[in-house]
Protein backbone atom coordinates (compact mmCIF):
# COMPACT_ATOMS: atom_id res chain seq x y z
CA UNK A 1 0.00 0.00 0.00
CA UNK A 2 1.14 3.60 -0.47
CA UNK A 3 -0.05 6.95 0.94
CA UNK A 4 0.70 10.36 -0.03
CA UNK A 5 0.80 12.66 3.06
CA UNK A 6 -0.02 16.32 3.04
CA UNK A 7 0.22 18.67 6.13
CA UNK A 8 -0.40 22.48 5.91
CA UNK A 9 -1.07 23.60 8.86
CA UNK A 10 1.63 25.94 8.83
CA UNK A 11 3.19 28.27 6.06
CA UNK A 12 5.56 25.02 5.71
CA UNK A 13 4.16 22.00 3.30
CA UNK A 14 5.01 18.56 4.57
CA UNK A 15 4.66 15.93 1.92
CA UNK A 16 5.85 12.56 2.04
CA UNK A 17 5.52 8.92 0.03
CA UNK A 18 4.71 6.33 2.98
CA UNK A 19 4.64 2.64 1.77
CA UNK A 20 3.37 -0.10 3.77
CA UNK A 21 5.27 -3.56 3.41
CA UNK A 22 5.79 -4.95 7.36
CA UNK A 23 5.86 -1.31 8.50
CA UNK A 24 5.15 2.24 7.26
CA UNK A 25 8.10 3.83 5.98
CA UNK A 26 8.38 6.87 3.35
CA UNK A 27 10.30 6.49 0.92
CA UNK A 28 10.40 10.22 0.14
CA UNK A 29 9.63 13.48 1.68
CA UNK A 30 9.67 17.37 1.73
CA UNK A 31 9.46 20.41 4.05
CA UNK A 32 9.36 23.49 2.75
CA UNK A 33 7.81 27.02 3.13
CA UNK A 34 5.43 27.26 0.06
CA UNK A 35 3.61 30.71 -1.28
CA UNK A 36 -0.14 30.63 -1.53
CA UNK A 37 -0.33 33.30 -3.89
CA UNK A 38 -1.97 30.90 -6.56
CA UNK A 39 -5.88 29.28 -6.45
CA UNK A 40 -3.91 25.94 -7.29
CA UNK A 41 -1.01 26.21 -5.00
CA UNK A 42 -1.58 22.83 -3.09
CA UNK A 43 -1.97 20.71 -6.87
CA UNK A 44 1.06 22.65 -8.03
CA UNK A 45 3.60 21.96 -4.58
CA UNK A 46 2.08 17.82 -5.10
CA UNK A 47 2.92 17.77 -8.89
CA UNK A 48 6.29 19.02 -8.44
CA UNK A 49 6.82 16.72 -5.56
CA UNK A 50 5.89 14.25 -7.28
CA UNK A 51 8.02 14.41 -10.57
CA UNK A 52 6.80 11.91 -13.63
CA UNK A 53 4.56 9.57 -11.00
CA UNK A 54 0.78 9.78 -11.04
CA UNK A 55 -1.26 11.04 -8.22
CA UNK A 56 -3.97 7.90 -9.27
CA UNK A 57 -1.14 5.59 -8.34
CA UNK A 58 -1.71 5.88 -4.90
CA UNK A 59 -4.22 3.88 -3.30
CA UNK A 60 -4.81 6.84 -0.72
CA UNK A 61 -4.29 10.15 0.55
CA UNK A 62 -3.39 11.55 4.27
CA UNK A 63 -4.25 14.97 5.49
CA UNK A 64 -2.46 16.64 7.98
CA UNK A 65 -5.77 17.05 10.54
CA UNK A 66 -4.36 20.46 12.26
CA UNK A 67 -4.61 22.86 14.46
CA UNK A 68 -3.10 25.18 12.38
CA UNK A 69 -4.14 27.18 9.53
CA UNK A 70 -7.88 27.63 8.83
CA UNK A 71 -7.69 28.15 5.26
CA UNK A 72 -4.95 26.22 4.21
CA UNK A 73 -7.14 23.28 5.81
CA UNK A 74 -9.40 23.49 4.14
CA UNK A 75 -7.91 23.51 1.36
CA UNK A 76 -5.60 19.71 1.70
CA UNK A 77 -8.44 18.74 3.12
CA UNK A 78 -10.84 19.05 0.16
CA UNK A 79 -8.34 18.66 -2.68
CA UNK A 80 -7.13 15.13 -1.19
CA UNK A 81 -11.23 14.40 -0.44
CA UNK A 82 -12.01 14.98 -3.69
CA UNK A 83 -9.09 12.68 -4.69
CA UNK A 84 -10.09 9.94 -2.28
CA UNK A 85 -14.08 10.04 -3.94
CA UNK A 86 -13.25 10.47 -7.81
CA UNK A 87 -10.56 7.48 -7.73
CA UNK A 88 -12.55 5.40 -4.58
CA UNK A 89 -9.25 5.70 -2.60
CA UNK A 90 -8.66 5.50 1.01
CA UNK A 91 -8.84 8.85 3.14
CA UNK A 92 -7.06 9.23 6.27
CA UNK A 93 -5.96 11.75 8.37
CA UNK A 94 -3.23 12.04 11.24
CA UNK A 95 -2.04 14.64 14.10
CA UNK A 96 -0.34 17.82 12.80
CA UNK A 97 0.68 18.78 16.47
CA UNK A 98 1.80 15.03 17.59
CA UNK A 99 3.57 14.48 14.01
CA UNK A 100 5.99 18.11 14.40
CA UNK A 101 6.52 17.04 18.28
CA UNK A 102 7.67 13.37 16.80
CA UNK A 103 9.64 15.63 14.34
CA UNK A 104 11.24 18.29 16.33
CA UNK A 105 11.59 17.17 19.73
CA UNK A 106 12.68 14.54 22.41
CA UNK A 107 9.92 12.38 23.66
CA UNK A 108 10.06 14.12 26.71
CA UNK A 109 9.78 18.02 25.51
CA UNK A 110 7.23 20.45 25.00
CA UNK A 111 6.62 21.56 21.45
CA UNK A 112 4.49 25.23 21.02
CA UNK A 113 3.59 25.29 17.05
CA UNK A 114 2.93 29.49 16.63
CA UNK A 115 -0.41 29.51 14.48
CA UNK A 116 -0.69 33.12 14.45
CA UNK A 117 1.05 36.53 15.80
CA UNK A 118 -0.79 35.96 19.30
CA UNK A 119 -1.77 32.31 19.61
CA UNK A 120 0.37 29.22 19.74
CA UNK A 121 -1.25 25.36 19.90
CA UNK A 122 0.86 22.84 21.99
CA UNK A 123 1.96 19.07 22.17
CA UNK A 124 3.04 17.87 25.48
CA UNK A 125 3.29 14.04 25.55
CA UNK A 126 2.70 14.13 29.54
CA UNK A 127 -0.05 15.85 30.27
CA UNK A 128 -2.30 15.61 27.45
CA UNK A 129 -2.88 19.08 26.25
CA UNK A 130 -5.85 19.18 23.77
CA UNK A 131 -4.79 19.57 20.46
CA UNK A 132 -7.40 21.82 19.53
CA UNK A 133 -6.40 24.32 22.42
CA UNK A 134 -4.80 27.91 21.66
CA UNK A 135 -3.81 30.73 23.47
CA UNK A 136 -1.10 33.08 23.97
CA UNK A 137 2.63 32.07 24.92
CA UNK A 138 2.18 34.59 28.02
CA UNK A 139 -0.78 31.95 28.83
CA UNK A 140 1.39 28.56 28.16
CA UNK A 141 3.86 29.90 30.09
CA UNK A 142 1.57 30.51 32.97
CA UNK A 143 -0.20 27.48 32.60
CA UNK A 144 3.37 24.77 31.79
CA UNK A 145 4.16 23.47 35.26
CA UNK A 146 7.69 25.85 36.08
CA UNK A 147 9.97 23.00 36.37
CA UNK A 148 8.96 21.83 33.03
CA UNK A 149 10.06 25.46 31.38
CA UNK A 150 13.62 23.74 30.40
CA UNK A 151 11.40 21.10 28.23
CA UNK A 152 9.86 23.81 26.14
CA UNK A 153 10.87 24.20 22.47
CA UNK A 154 8.92 26.24 20.36
CA UNK A 155 8.38 26.16 16.29
CA UNK A 156 7.75 29.47 15.41
CA UNK A 157 7.30 29.58 11.10
CA UNK A 158 6.27 33.35 11.44
CA UNK A 159 10.04 33.92 12.11
CA UNK A 160 9.45 37.79 12.49
CA UNK A 161 7.78 37.25 15.45
CA UNK A 162 9.92 37.35 18.27
CA UNK A 163 9.82 34.19 20.90
CA UNK A 164 11.50 35.65 24.03
CA UNK A 165 14.32 33.82 24.31
CA UNK A 166 12.82 30.48 24.12
CA UNK A 167 14.36 27.33 22.31
CA UNK A 168 13.33 27.16 18.78
CA UNK A 169 13.12 24.53 16.68
CA UNK A 170 12.72 24.71 12.54
CA UNK A 171 13.42 22.37 10.13
CA UNK A 172 16.69 23.75 8.69
CA UNK A 173 17.95 21.93 11.92
CA UNK A 174 16.84 18.63 11.91
CA UNK A 175 19.15 16.31 11.83
CA UNK A 176 17.28 12.84 12.69
CA UNK A 177 15.95 10.67 10.22
CA UNK A 178 13.07 11.74 8.55
CA UNK A 179 9.68 11.10 10.99
CA UNK A 180 6.30 9.71 8.94
CA UNK A 181 2.87 10.12 10.51
CA UNK A 182 1.56 6.93 12.58
CA UNK A 183 -0.79 5.38 10.56
CA UNK A 184 -3.09 2.64 11.05
CA UNK A 185 -3.02 -0.98 9.24
CA UNK A 186 -3.78 -1.41 5.74
CA UNK A 187 -6.69 -3.95 6.42
CA UNK A 188 -8.36 -0.99 8.97
CA UNK A 189 -7.95 1.48 6.39
CA UNK A 190 -9.81 -0.89 3.84
CA UNK A 191 -12.56 -1.97 5.63
CA UNK A 192 -13.32 1.42 6.97
CA UNK A 193 -13.21 3.64 4.31
CA UNK A 194 -16.19 5.16 4.55
CA UNK A 195 -15.94 6.19 7.94
CA UNK A 196 -11.97 7.73 7.94
CA UNK A 197 -13.90 10.13 4.44
CA UNK A 198 -15.76 11.40 7.81
CA UNK A 199 -13.26 12.88 9.30
CA UNK A 200 -12.58 16.91 9.60
CA UNK A 201 -9.22 19.08 10.87
CA UNK A 202 -8.68 20.93 13.71
CA UNK A 203 -8.34 24.45 13.43
CA UNK A 204 -6.78 25.61 16.65
CA UNK A 205 -9.34 28.51 17.41
CA UNK A 206 -12.61 29.24 17.30
CA UNK A 207 -14.21 30.06 13.91
CA UNK A 208 -16.93 32.81 13.78
CA UNK A 209 -19.30 31.49 11.27
CA UNK A 210 -22.12 33.83 10.98
CA UNK A 211 -22.41 37.42 11.45
CA UNK A 212 -25.37 39.93 12.12
CA UNK A 213 -26.11 41.90 8.63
Amino acid sequence: MKILAVDTSSPDIFLAVCEYSDRWESSKTSFSPVARDKDNWIELCILEFMGDSALNDFDGFAAGSGPGSFTSLRISFTYLKTLAILWEKIFLTFSSSLFYHKYFCEPDEILLIRQNRSMLCAFDPETKIPSNKAQSLEDWMREIPQNRHGKLRIWNPYSEIPDNGLQLVSSKKITNPPVIPDFPQPDFMKSHRKELLQELPLYGHDIITHRKI
